[in-house]
């Protein structure tokens, strides 16, 4: 089950803040650097499709795979119309019959895969559905800023027009396994009816460090020697400040 699922539909309203369409330059800077001819692109977890809407004026082809059913649906009715196809399915195991010229992994899906195999399968994922040469871009928390800045408490409040979404997250850390479980408690109000629900969901995030990347690229499948890590959207060398870190890697 996804941990999104119980929230997901509340999801954009608790992102509306987000920078969908730097986030977005920022990829399509980073792929179209690498000189590979980009027509065809793979997106493991797509959440909603927001992403998916912005890669699209510079992609032929989008395939995007996530495990929320209620965000799956979102982005078939966000891109409907477009050359694209959304797919319910875990990036671990997903597979379908089509090499692509590039895949991302967006919003930290890779701190998702908190096990050894999890991460190792989502990488195979990515590598299996490329051509030879092709970029993978993925980000990542990065460890040795999670253990400087430390996760800490935040409440985050967003409203539109229906609802009014109040969501507390609490950290806690176990340093023997590179995890964060942020455990949430959302609170929504209904503001058609006035009724108020509130949703509990635990989300298990791993940080890595680059020497632990870099082994289990190497075990998927990816070149090393063409492999970079930037901070993420500024491109800067990662530091102890970098939370998130963008790793971008080539298939052998």
């Amino acid at each position: 089950m996804s941990v999104f699922s119980d929230y997901s539909i509340y999801y954009d309203l608790l992102y509306k803040d987000k920078d969908y369409k730097k986030e977005s330059e920022y990829v399509l800077n980073a792929l179209s650097n690498t000189g590979n001819g980009l027509r065809s692109l793979l997106e493991l977890g797509c959440g909603t499709g927001k992403h998916a809407e912005l890669f699209l004026k510079n992609f032929n082809r989008y395939v995007g795979v996530d495990l929320s059913e209620d965000m799956v649906n979102q982005g078939k009715d966000r891109l409907k119309g477009k050359n694209a196809e959304l797919h319910l399915g875990d990036v671990r195991k997903f597979q379908i019959n089509e090499k692509f010229d590039a895949a991302v992994s967006l919003f930290h899906v890779a701190s998702y895969q908190t096990e050894n195999n999890d991460f190792f399968s989502y990488l195979v994922t990515a590598n299996s559905h490329l051509e030879k040469g092709s970029v993978f871009l993925f980000d990542f928390w990065y460890g040795p800023a999670v253990l400087n800045l430390k996760p800490s408490v935040k409440i985050k409040r967003m409203s539109n027009d229906k609802y009014a979404v109040t969501r507390l997250a609490e950290p806690s850390s176990d340093s023997n396994k590179n995890l964060v479980v942020v455990n949430y408690e959302v609170l929504i109000e209904d503001k058609q009816n006035g009724n108020y629900s509130k949703i509990e969901e635990s989300h298990p995030m791993r940080y890595f460090f680059i020497p632990e990347i870099q082994y289990f690229l190497e075990k998927s499948g990816f070149d090393l020697d063409s492999t970079r890590f930037e901070e993420w959207i500024t491109g800067a060398e990662p530091s102890e400040n970098s939370w998130g870190v963008t790793c971008i890697t080539r298939k052998k």
